[in-house]
């Protein structure tokens, strides 16, 4: 009985073993299962972590691209806008800009020109300009805000235009003037008179400066350069350029100044310039006034800008003329005749003179049945070439 007790103990134990040896080794594997499995996880993590990883510098750098883009366009428009305040600030300019010899900047610009017509202007008087709207020119204070000359192109005809400055210290030339021969403006027909124009060997006209070299520093420009008589440039013009200039040079101050010439329709030599000046920091200059393209002595033709003079030796051929011509009219001083007066230059002529028929302007010829010696009453003076 105790052997089979101690038997069915041993066996017992021995299947107790057996079952624990095998629990621990399930139990092991199970272990190795889950540190298996727990391995995978942790790689699994790792590799999603180095996948977001990736996402997240994918992502950096496509913002760092965006950012690059953005601020790239962010440039872009700021290149563009700039070129637009350029083209805006361009589009202010008031015409082309022209690089001439002048210390400010000079434009080529339809200058505006004076609410007056020639036929307003009242006929030459043996003085070499006239006052205009009460010396009160037909400016705007504001008309050009910065130092600056404006230049009116040349016509169709190669005729000058209308020119405008606003004069200063800053505006005075320091080079030294040029030769200004080789322009010659429209109507520049070229003669001397010696014992009629005490200067410059007696030359009839002039290259005149319509905005004064000295106030201007413009001096070869043809824009600028108009064909006027001796009278013109002299007696006309220079004395209230000089008004100008030296009130520049005392004060400091500046003169918006605006120089117009006038051509009657088709004519290349002109009738003669107005002149504007007005002074902006007080009322010192104001001038209006009109210069008159003539010269005593010497007939113009302004069509072409032709001239001879008034009296003068006639030749065989005119002496012959002006006979044929008196043998129907009689010069008595007490006899009344036809004759044409010319209003400008004040001469009178007989009705078939060439001086009339060819050279005169429909608007100078006065028709008057008179004496001879009432014309020269009134300060008209006869034609030498059909002596009336």
């Amino acid at each position: 009985m105790r052997r089979s007790l101690l038997c069915l103990i041993l066996i017992a134990m021995l299947i107790f073993t057996s079952c624990s040896t095998k629990r621990s080794a399930d139990t092991s594997e199970s272990t190795k299962e889950v540190s298996s499995e727990e391995e995978s996880s942790e790689e699994s993590s790792e590799e999603e972590s180095s996948e977001e990883e990736s996402l997240e510098v994918v992502a950096e750098s496509s913002e760092e691209e965006s950012s690059e883009e953005d601020s790239s366009v962010e440039e872009s428009s700021v290149e563009e806008s700039s070129e637009e305040i350029v083209i805006e600030e361009e589009s202010e300019t008031p015409g082309d800009q022209v690089q001439l010899d002048s210390p400010v900047d000079t434009f080529l610009v339809e200058v505006p020109r004076p609410a007056l017509a020639l036929d307003e202007v009242p006929a030459y008087e043996e003085k070499a300009s006239v006052t205009i709207n009460d010396g009160v020119p037909y400016l705007e204070g504001d008309e050009i805000a910065d130092s600056q000359i404006w230049l009116s192109p040349l016509d169709e005809l190669g005729r000058v235009g209308a020119v405008m400055m606003l004069a200063g210290p800053e505006t005075l030339p320091t080079a030294k003037r040029g030769s200004i021969s080789e322009v010659h403006p429209t109507g520049w027909d070229q003669n001397f008179y010696k014992d009629l124009i005490k200067d410059s060997d007696g030359a009839l006209y002039r290259r005149c400066h319509m905005l004064m070299y000295a106030f201007s520093g413009l001096n070869a420009t043809e824009e600028n350069l108009v064909t006027g008589t001796a009278l013109l440039n002299s007696s006309g013009m220079n004395g209230y350029e000089d008004r100008v200039l030296n009130y520049i040079k005392d004060t400091g101050h500046h003169v918006l100044y605006r120089c117009t010439p006038y051509f009657q329709n088709d004519e290349l030599l002109c009738r003669g310039v107005l002149v504007e000046a007005l002074s902006l920091e007080d009322t010192t200059i104001s001038i209006c006034a009109f210069c008159y393209n003539v010269q005593p002595g010497i007939e113009l033709d302004y069509m072409t800008g032709a001239n001879h003079r008034v009296v003068e030796i006639p030749d065989e051929e005119t002496t012959e003329e002006a006979e044929e011509s008196s043998k129907e009219i009689t010069r008595s001083a007490s006899a009344e005749h036809d004759y044409v007066a010319n209003l400008n230059t004040k001469k009178f002529h007989y009705p078939n003179c060439h001086s009339v028929t060819d050279q005169m302007a429909e608007e100078n010829k006065w028709f008057v049945h008179c004496t001879r010696q009432d014309l020269i009453d009134e300060g008209y003076s006869p034609c030498g070439n059909c002596h009336p």
